[in-house]
């Protein structure tokens, strides 16, 4: 579930980039919605394909050949690895032969590390390349939607500086970069190899208290899991949850920002009385028109 999960929402993702802030912003900016629609299908096609392949240049040295090469052979030398070992094993390769544990840990296993080994090999061989990765910053631009009916010259100043990460952002980001792949590098080498692993050299067979403890563990985790996904993104969003139900279940109105429609919970005396000109100069305007 948590692959499917995250495959879903990563092509989600990238399919709306591509059609919104390439296809719309470049190719085709008079394209209608059916054609958007059509095209968001397409990249999710295209991006499902190219996935495994793409995740192959997550380095500046990586070539071309590498990224190519890579991950197709990776794919080809674990499903040979999975197929061949279950041959080796059971004699016949049959839906029922190949579902069994060992040969899809086999299948598995390779397929974690035998892209990376034929990347590196390949970096090696036909040379490193070196990716400077500053031009995603400076030659890729989103789609301009200034010319939006309603947004006053404030808002689209504050608009586009949104475009362009502050340094204290680039560092959120890189800090929660490399804990996520701590994270993941950890999850994976104690759930794939340091605990499966050394059961299965021992050839170890699951006393009832153990097996207890087994169960126990994976409720505590299914547990712990649904708390992270339900409950956390609640408390994260407190504050919008706050707003709503003051403002549409009690009918409290909001204050707001200087800026226009800009709805925001609270502020200093100075934006208060600012909104407050603001308005009445508005109301002034239509009495006037």
């Amino acid at each position: 579930m948590a692959c499917t999960a995250g495959f879903s929402a990563d092509v989600v993702s990238v399919a709306a980039v591509f059609v919104y802030d390439v296809y719309k912003a470049y190719v085709d900016p008079e394209a209608s919605g059916t054609k958007l629609l059509r095209m968001s299908h397409l990249a999710v096609i295209i991006w499902s394909i190219c996935m495994a392949i793409i995740a192959t240049g997550i380095t500046r040295t990586t070539n071309k050949i590498a990224v190519i090469v890579a991950p197709t052979l990776g794919s080809i030398t674990a499903i040979a690895c999975w197929l061949g070992s279950t041959h080796a094993l059971y004699g016949t390769v049959s839906i029922a032969t190949t579902s069994n544990i060992i040969p899809l840990i086999i299948g598995n296993g390779v397929s974690l590390i035998a892209g990376a080994v034929y990347s590196i090999i390949c970096t090696f061989a036909f040379g490193a390349d070196d990716f400077d990765w500053q031009r995603l910053k400076t030659e890729i631009h989103v789609a301009d939607d200034s010319d939006v009916k309603g947004l006053t010259s404030e808002q689209i100043a504050q608009e586009k500086s949104h475009e362009l990460l502050s340094p204290e952002q680039d560092r959120d980001l890189k800090r929660g970069k490399w804990k996520a792949c701590i994270i993941a590098v950890v999850l994976c080498l104690v759930f794939v190899i340091l605990w499966p692993m050394p059961m299965y050299g021992t050839r170890y067979v699951f006393s009832k208290n153990f097996f207890r403890f087994w169960v126990a563990l994976t409720f505590l985790w299914a547990f712990g899991a649904a708390f992270t996904i339900t409950i956390m993104p609640l408390v994260e969003g407190r504050s919008t949850i706050k707003l709503f139900f003051t403002t549409m279940v009690f009918g409290k109105k909001p204050q707001q920002s200087p800026l226009e429609g800009v709805v925001v919970e609270g502020g200093n005396e100075s934006d208060q009385r600012s909104s407050g000109l603001e308005t009445k100069d508005a109301r002034a305007d239509e009495r006037a028109v």
